[in-house]
Order: structure tokens, then C-alpha cells, then sequence
């Protein structure tokens, strides 16, 4: 990969950021107000161009922005965000023409959640090279105190495509420290900020098919799934409402208790419903109190079946399964027996049929 010198020099674009007034509304790696190179790269290959970030608290990315030289010929540019190696995000932007400057392209999907400790790159597609790039950046700075993130060495990232037919995949060469001039953004609206859904969201829903018939244990136990929770869009918080799990036909129960727990194995919620007849299906137990679930933490859903008549599936929870806001980890399973007590035990990777119920509602 070739380069030649910028005009600019890596502390001279430092001194430019840091004296250049704020962006209009966005926070960035970089200042979105302050120039970046002024010469393009020579270089005609077909790149993608990026930079890896690292959150140490949780962040968002309205979009990515990444700088435009002089010249630079901009034709519905494609933008990229990986996290821990998986796309999670792309857009295509305008035909800007010769943009020069910071070109934002905006998520359409609405915000993205950067979690702490996960690896993530934004880049966009160069399709005609002529990019903007300052070697040896990131040898003085981690750029990396406007957004909650942080950019690790060797953080600019680059992968050449070679011809136009290649696909796009995720940046991971580096050359010389450089830096390749793109950021995560996030806008501040100036009005609410609004969701596309509030949920709820579960594992399960009441019209799942039919499970495997109960179990033939007889022992009382209480049965659960572990579970972690995504942070909340801004000015608002994940409550878990209630706890759903499944009773086989001739195994139904009059007395239905539910429990939340969190890592520490302490009861934070419970729940009962109790009628004339045994429940069997899809139960949902609301809790006595809707709980404020954060990002970070581990909970335990768990219902109590005295007397066994429990179904479950192995192999359930071999992988990670993902729903809505929630992640159910490898042998997310857990029982105790004994007629109750916070379930840690597992086997076999296990599923045994429950789920909280959570929603998204406006912090107070």
C-alpha cells in the first residue's frame, strides 16, 4: 500500500481539532467542525477504510462520518459497522458529487448500542481510492476521549478489495499508525428521542408450538434462564414485567410462582397467580413490581414446579441465543432442587421453557 506525505502533520490536525469551536450537535472521535487532511491519497485501489473502537462505557452511533479531500468523488458510498467481527450495520449515502469535508451518513435503522469491551469498526467504501490518511496518527494519540471509546494501536484499518466485483469484508491490514479519518457520531435531536418499539420482548411468545411432554422427575424444584440485557436507548430504561414458562397438558398447576434474581443469587422480584383450575400452556406471571433491568448485569428468570411436571429441551442453550433486547448465554438453564432456591445447577445445555417478559419505557 503506498502513500505520500500529507501536507498536514499528525499534530498540527491535533492542534486544528482541539482549537476548532464545537460540532453542530454531534460527538465524535474527531472534531466534526475541523479539517482533516488536505491532500487526498494518491492511490486509486478499490479500499475500505475504517478505524476499531473499543467503548469503555456504553456509547451510540447515530452514523459514521469520515473525511473527503479535495476532489474526492463520492458515489453512493457504502458505510460499515462490525462489532467483534459480525456486520451489524450499513448504509448507503447520497450522491454527494466532489464532496470535501466531514460526510455524515446517517443509521436508518436509528441508533446502535456500542457496549464496553467489545471490539467494533466503522469504515466506509472507497471505490475510487483518493482517500484521506495521516500516517504515524495514532502513534500520538488514541483520539478516543470524545465518545466513550477508546481506539487501540495500530487503530486505522484498512482491506484492499482489488477489483470491482470483490466483496466487501471487514478491514483488519494496517500500515504505519495511520489514520484513515472515520468515526462513530452521535447526533443529539433536538427534539425526544423516539423508538421504533417498545416491546415486549421474550424468548418465547404464547403462540410457540407445543413442547415436549412433562418431565417424569417428581422432584420439586424451581427452574430458570440466565440472561443479560442491552443498554437502553437514552431517556429510557429495560423492566422486566413478568415471567412466562410452559406446563404440559395434564400437568397443569393451581399454584404458579415466579422469581427474578440478580448475579448475586438475591431475589429482586417475585410474582403469583393462583386460580380454581391447573394452568397448562403458556403461563405469564406478572411480577408484584415492574423491575429496572442495566446493561452488565446477570438476572435470572425462574418458576417454581412442585412436584416436577417440568418440560425441557438439551441442547437448547448450546449457543448464545438473542431476543429483542436480551441475550440468553450458553447453558442459560438452571434448576435447584429442593422446592425452591436461586438456580445456578445446569445439564446438558438445557432449556427449560422460560422467559421474562421485558419492555422499554421512559426513564423517570
Amino acid at each position: 500500500m503506498s502513500y505520500r506525505t500529507v501536507k498536514m502533520s499528525a499534530l498540527a490536525l491535533l492542534l486544528a481539532a482541539a482549537l476548532a469551536p464545537a460540532a453542530r450537535a454531534d460527538t465524535a472521535l474527531f472534531d466534526l467542525n475541523a479539517p482533516g487532511p488536505a491532500v487526498a491519497d494518491p492511490e486509486d485501489a478499490r479500499l475500505v477504510l475504517g478505524t476499531r473502537v473499543i467503548p469503555y462505557e456504553n456509547s451510540w452511533a447515530s452514523g459514521i462520518a469520515f473525511y473527503a479531500p479535495a476532489g474526492h468523488r463520492l458515489s453512493g458510498t457504502w458505510v460499515y459497522l462490525w462489532e467483534d467481527g459480525r456486520l451489524i450495520a450499513s448504509d448507503r449515502a447520497p450522491d454527494f458529487g466532489s464532496a470535501t469535508g466531514w460526510v455524515r451518513v446517517k443509521f436508518r435503522d436509528g441508533l446502535h448500542n456500542l457496549r464496553p469491551g467489545h471490539e467494533y469498526v466503522v469504515a466506509y467504501l472507497a471505490e475510487r481510492g483518493h482517500y484521506a490518511a495521516t500516517e504515524g496518527y495514532f502513534n500520538l494519540t488514541s483520539g478516543a476521549a470524545r465518545l466513550g471509546l477508546q481506539v487501540p494501536a495500530d487503530g486505522g484499518v484498512y482491506r484492499d478489495l482489488g477489483g470491482p466485483e470483490s466483496a466487501v469484508g471487514i478491514p483488519q491490514d494496517t500500515w504505519n499508525a495511520s489514520n484513515y479519518w472515520v468515526t462513530p457520531y452521535y447526533e443529539r435531536a433536538e427534539g425526544p428521542f423516539v423508538p421504533t418499539t417498545t416491546g415486549p420482548w421474550a424468548l418465547y411468545n404464547p403462540a410457540s408450538a407445543l413442547l415436549p411432554p412433562a418431565s417424569e422427575d417428581g422432584e420439586s424444584l424451581e427452574l430458570g434462564a440466565r440472561f443479560t440485557i442491552d443498554a437502553p436507548f437514552p431517556g429510557y430504561v429495560y423492566q422486566a414485567k413478568a415471567v412466562r414458562f410452559y406446563r404440559s397438558p395434564g400437568a397443569g398447576m393451581v399454584e404458579n410462582h415466579v422469581r427474578l434474581y440478580d448475579g448475586d443469587g438475591n431475589e429482586i422480584a417475585r410474582g403469583a397467580a393462583i386460580g380454581e383450575g391447573g394452568r397448562i400452556g403458556w403461563v405469564d406471571v406478572l411480577l408484584d413490581a415492574p423491575v429496572t433491568l442495566h446493561a452488565g448485569e446477570t438476572y435470572t428468570a425462574s418458576y417454581l414446579a412442585p412436584g416436577g411436571g417440568y418440560t425441557d429441551t438439551t441442547h437448547g442453550f448450546d449457543f448464545p441465543i438473542q431476543a429483542g433486547p436480551m441475550t440468553f448465554p450458553r447453558d442459560a438453564g438452571v434448576y435447584h432442587y429442593g422446592g425452591g432456591g436461586f438456580p445456578t445447577d445446569a445439564w446438558e445445555s438445557s432449556d427449560y421453557h422460560v422467559t421474562p417478559i421485558v419492555e422499554l419505557v421512559k426513564s423517570r
